[in-house]
């Protein structure tokens, strides 16, 4: 989890209450396909309070993970939530009281209506991608678009996973500060996307780092994970998570 939060990116996609959760988190993985047509991320957990998934996943179909150039979304899957009873941190539960009119006036009934929240498990249902306004006002306005859902699955395989230390240790931090600073000074330009041809049958996201430079990948090794990079095991007793904030997902 603290290699979550140091990531800007990600800090603003995970809201307080998702800090409990996470809590329990041991390991993040990613499973490159033998044929690179794709990968899928694992996030383990401890048992918790919240929901009883040992492992949630992330499926990515895509070209080839190491061509350069931008990827070809072909689909996307995650795992569905299998949540405890009144531990849903994609929702919650309103309850209001409303008083009676006309012989039964002062009387209150109460109303229970079970409103959408913003969550980083949000991440794990399937992103949305509208055909038109009006599919987008019928969708939860929370969910994850295709551009920010592979946005957050390239942080984890080319960022997070492969150099795990140093964001645990919050270096990496400075180091993309650096590196941000660098690429202002030069003023580099945006290289040519991809033509109209090469868009059909699947969704184009991302940009040439989205792509998969093979940062952590050498040969045939295909799963990586962060834990056995930084030794760190999500506790099971003891102090709480860090301080929480709100989060900006949009």
């Amino acid at each position: 989890m603290q290699c979550m939060l140091h990531h800007e990116a990600l800090h603003d996609v995970i809201c307080e209450p998702d800090l409990e959760a996470l809590y329990y988190l041991s390991d993040v993985r990613c499973v490159d396909k033998d044929n690179l047509l794709g990968f899928t991320l694992e996030f383990h957990f401890d048992d918790n309070p919240y929901f009883t998934n040992a492992v949630l996943t992330k499926r990515y179909d895509t070209a080839n993970i190491m061509d350069q150039g931008e990827p070809l979304l072909e689909g996307v899957e995650g795992t569905p939530i299998d949540w405890k009873s009144g531990r849903n941190l994609c929702e919650k539960t309103i309850r209001r009281k409303i008083k009676r009119g006309g012989s039964r006036s002062g009387e209150t009934r109460t109303i229970t209506k079970v409103e959408k929240t913003e969550s980083f498990f949000k991440f794990f249902q399937n992103p949305v991608m509208y055909e038109d306004e009006d599919d987008e006002e019928d969708e939860d306005e929370y969910n994850f678009s295709f551009e920010m859902d592979y946005e957050v699955a390239r942080i984890f395989r080319n960022h997070l996973i492969p150099n795990a230390v140093l964001w645990f240790t919050g270096e990496a931090v400075s180091d993309e500060e650096d590196d941000e600073e660098t690429d202002e000074e030069e003023g580099l330009d945006d290289t040519e996307g991809p033509s109209d041809d090469d868009r059909e049958g699947g969704t184009l996201v991302g940009g040439d780092e989205a792509a998969g430079d093979g940062e952590g990948v050498e040969g045939s090794v295909k799963k990586l994970s962060f834990q056995a990079s930084t030794g760190f095991e999500a506790p099971t007793s003891g102090s709480g998570p860090a301080d929480g904030k709100e989060c900006k997902q949009s």
